[in-house]
């Protein structure tokens, strides 16, 4: 049967069901049955393909919701397909933990911290193909779980990917400042001889020294030396390190565009001002600096693009004159004839933009006779900028397209999560393609995953890639919500919590973070829950995935903790989060007796380029720059386009050889659908053994204990009894003077009087020891927040406007001529432009900004006057008379009689 060899074993059953006429599941060897979702590459040449009818293709029948702690360890399964010829395919044994799973295996293993494996083997244990892709597995994490969700979700959504942000900056900056190698001639020989030197990296086109004006002469006119002789930089080096001037090599020249004048490269220097000029005279209106390429036949537009692609756009010959001719081009026809050479390559253009580096804002057109230079970037990279970028025009034929990522559609989805990394990757991306080997490392993989059932919410909104506040991470959304919904007070707990954990956690220091972690993971076991808890700590805001993660973590040791609380959150699990507090206030309490050297689990990795920014694919590492993408690495090598003598550049090689390297290179493969520029790593080694320090049996055993214990510590939670007590200092409760015409204090007593009514109800529901955290302990500490409630006891919405009331407006001009007159009153010009100078000389400039912004603005007598009853009017003289005086020295002018 011809099938490709990407194709799927589904595909190939499919194949002969429609030649035999009937469903048929396929097997090899003894009776091995081949998954569906598994690649054809499985194969071996020698492997007997036996295809058997079928009335019922399905391998299992779970009930549709089966609890996870009724299923079987998974782990003790035997698989037959390792015992043979599976060991030569590579292929992955998938283990799938999950928080519940994880708090199980910490309960049973409280004298280590090794991490769970108690998990569920997906694909009843067997090793599959590692063409298996993610929408597979998460198909079969739903199954084995008894997950019910959306088939949208899994199947149906088409595959979108992330529109990558990419910058050319970088690139285009060391082309404007070094040029291209492409500049570069060969000193020894003009007229297009190779010279002696083999491994000589620069031109050797006929160049002549002389042009059409016969003014040219063999020497640097910046130097004064003889060209063929190196640049007195290289000379001097030559003659320290005992090398003739004749074996300099790396010392080439240059030629200017227009008036064909030579130069040392080095002479001549980077190029710092887009307005230079030769540096032999030549007169700036007709001859600007421009270096000639050398293998270049026709004038082109050099475009930089994707990060690091260096290319050269034609001028149409019909706007081309003589050789060597001035030629002036638009911004219109610019962006035109880019956006087409680059359409021609299906280059999406629609968030792209375009900057002419050269072009002239007041006439809007670029002059040139070789080449200019021109960069595309992404319009995310690129807001507060201080010149201008252009987009590109629509085709007509393009539309904007709705369609979101696999991440925006239907209302849940499955994450999963390593050990150090979330794994935010396409449905359609392949386990070996996400998780790759270690070059080193050949045969089958057993593979942990931490898997989370997240939450979406149904208004779906397209991807945006623009930064969220960090106070916005903190908001409630559906990402929060644990397995099972919480209730609107549970969610504000927890938020709420986090919130102020981080804030706090954050003056303490490394060391106290690092006590916190350990402690979370002590009690979860749930790496990818400790890694969100620190991007938090580190002001980082997280991911749907990893707040999905925390949350659900923290729901599940919530089963224990609060076990022995108020019956509510024991009957309804859709209020346990109610209690979260007292829990992190614990986690809190816990960590400051144990003893940890400080230290940083989590470990910052850049995901781009350290030169051209460009997210990283195939990651070397080139000195002295640091990692960098093997394409642009090359940019800089010799007989690349950047290449220039002054480089400094060691030769590429691989980092896979070191842990970071291989870090490094599992967190690309796991992040390919994240377009953040850096991503934190969790490193498991650094969080130390907490085993020995904590007895977590007794967590949780007394509720009110807990709450006392959890008040003990920084995050300390107030009932709002303890209002009446006479050591608080309550909070006071003040109307603005704006609503109702004076500040009004409202009797604390008033409200706790009106909190009293609920508190009946508290005690039915039997939540009343959460609402008063245990009562008022001996100590107290002054609050650090509190729920202030806002009354309007004025009635002034129903009153009329001041004017109706007979009030007399407030004439602001009136008022500021007034000020002003009061100011200069009694007081020659003279005198006060005297003690202006004394009062100048003393204070500090920064004072003087506000003046500077006027009259650097030219603005006109009647505007400034405006301006400065404005400033009177709210008092701006009386307190900063440094400002006024300051007018009065720099435009004194302004202020004589016969100014007005």
């Amino acid at each position: 049967v011809p099938i490709n060899q990407d194709a799927t074993i589904d595909a190939l059953a499919h194949e002969i069901a429609g030649r035999v006429g009937e469903q048929v599941k396929l097997e090899i060897g003894d009776g091995f049955e081949l998954h569906p979702q598994d690649g054809v590459d499985i194969l071996l040449d020698s492997d007997v393909v036996v295809a058997r009818s079928c009335q019922e293709v399905s391998s299992r029948d779970l009930p549709a919701e089966t609890p996870e702690s009724q299923i079987l360890d998974s782990s003790i399964l035997i698989d037959n397909r390792s015992k043979g010829q599976s060991q030569e395919r590579d292929g992955f044994q998938i283990r799938l933990v999950t928080a519940e799973l994880a708090r199980n295996y910490a309960k049973e293993t409280l004298e280590e911290t090794s991490e769970p494996s108690n998990g569920v083997l997906a694909f009843n244990g067997e090793f599959v193909s590692g063409n298996t892709t993610i929408s597979a597995l998460r198909q079969e994490a739903a199954e084995v779980f008894g997950w019910v969700l959306p088939r949208k979700s899994l199947e149906d959504t088409p595959c979108c990917h992330i529109k990558r942000t990419t910058c050319s900056c970088a690139v285009a900056h060391q082309v404007e400042l070094h040029g291209l190698s492409s500049t570069l001639h060969c000193r020894f020989t003009i007229d297009g001889t190779k010279c002696n030197h083999e491994d000589c990296p620069f031109s050797h086109v006929s160049t002549p020294f002389d042009d059409k004006l016969g003014l040219l002469a063999p020497h640097c006119s910046i130097c004064y030396d003889a060209l063929a002789f190196p640049c007195p930089s290289c000379l001097q080096k030559a003659e320290t390190d005992g090398i003739q001037p004749n074996a300099v090599i790396n010392c080439a020249i240059v030629k200017n565009a227009g008036c064909g004048h030579m130069h040392h490269a080095h002479c001549l220097g980077p190029k710092k001002d887009v307005s230079m000029v030769c540096p032999s005279g030549c007169p700036r209106a007709t001859v600007h600096r421009e270096a000639v390429p050398f293998d270049q036949k026709v004038p082109s537009i050099t475009v930089i693009w994707d990060g690091d692609k260096i290319e050269n756009v034609p001028v149409p010959p019909r706007f081309v004159g003589t050789a060597g001719q001035m030629l002036y081009l638009n911004t219109e026809f610019v962006i035109n004839l880019v956006g087409e050479y680059l359409r021609v390559k299906s280059v999406d253009l629609s968030e792209l933009s375009l900057r002419i580096h050269s072009r002239d804002p007041q006439t809007e057109t670029v002059r040139f006779v070789w080449t200019t230079l021109v960069s595309i970037c992404s319009n995310a990279i690129h807001r507060d900028i201080g010149y201008r970028r252009f987009q590109f025009p629509v085709a007509e034929s393009s539309s904007s397209s709705s369609i979101s990522t696999n991440e925006n559609s239907g209302s849940c989805e499955i994450d999963f999560h390593t050990s150090s990394l979330p794994v935010i990757v396409c449905g359609c991306s392949r386990l070996k393609d996400a998780f790759p080997r270690d070059g080193n490392f050949g045969g089958n993989l057993t593979l942990t995953l931490y898997v989370v059932k997240r939450s979406r919410d149904e208004a779906v909104t397209p991807v945006s890639n623009v930064p969220v506040s960090k106070q916005s991470s903190f908001q409630s959304d559906a990402a929060w919500q644990p397995s099972v919904h919480q209730t609107q007070r549970g969610m504000a707990a927890l938020l709420s919590s986090l919130f102020v954990l981080s804030q706090m956690m954050r003056e303490k220091g490394i060391e106290s973070e690092h006590k916190l972690l350990a402690v979370l993971y002590s009690f979860t076991r749930f790496p990818p829950a400790v890694r969100t808890l620190g991007l938090l700590l580190s002001n980082i805001a997280p991911r749907p995935q990893e707040k999905a993660a925390l949350s659900e973590a923290l729901f599940q040791s919530l089963k224990d903790f609060s076990s022995t609380g108020p019956s509510v959150f024991i009957e309804n699990q859709d209020r346990r989060f109610e209690t979260v507090r007292i829990l992190l206030g614990y986690f809190l309490s816990v960590s400051d007796g144990v003893h940890l050297a400080a230290a940083r689990p989590l470990e910052a990795l850049s995901l781009v380029c350290a030169l051209s920014h460009k997210r990283l694919v195939d990651p070397v590492m080139l000195e002295p720059f640091g990692v960098v993408e093997c394409s642009s690495g090359k940019l800089y090598a010799i007989g690349g386009p950047l290449y220039h003598a002054i480089n400094k550049v060691r030769e590429q090689r691989a980092i896979l050889d070191s842990d970071s390297g291989v870090r490094l290179h599992q967190a690309l493969a796991q992040t390919r659908e994240y377009n953040g520029t850096e991503v934190q790593v969790l490193c498991l080694h650094k969080i130390g053994n907490l085993a020995r320090q904590i007895d977590f049996r007794s967590a949780g055993g007394s509720f009110t204990n807990a709450i006392r214990q959890a008040n003990e510590t920084d995050l300390v939670s107030r009932g709002p009894l303890e209002l009446e007590n006479t050591s608080v200092v309550p909070p006071q409760v003040v109307l603005d003077h704006e609503v109702a015409g004076g500040d009004t204090e409202v009797d604390v007593n008033d409200v706790e009087y009106a909190l009293r009514k609920v508190i009946p109800a508290r005690k039915v529901e039997d939540t009343w020891d959460v609402d008063c955290f245990g009562g008022i302990p001996a100590k107290l500490r002054t609050p650090e927040e509190a729920i202030v409630l806002c009354l309007d006891l004025s009635n002034s919405m129903n009153d009329g406007s001041a004017v109706e009331t007979g009030v007399v407006p407030f004439d602001d001009v009136a008022e500021g001529v007034k000020s002003v007159d009061d100011v200069v009153k009694d007081h020659t010009e003279d005198f006060i432009l005297q003690k202006a100078e004394e009062w100048i000389s003393d204070q500090h400039e920064s004072c003087h900004e506000a003046w500077k912004s006027l009259v650097e603005r030219e603005i006109t007598i009647g505007r400034l006057v405006e301006h400065l009853s404005l400033i009177a009017q709210r008092e701006v003289l009386s307190c900063m008379p440094s400002e006024y005086e300051y007018l009065l020295r720099m435009r004194p002018e302004l202020f004589k009689p016969e100014a007005g």
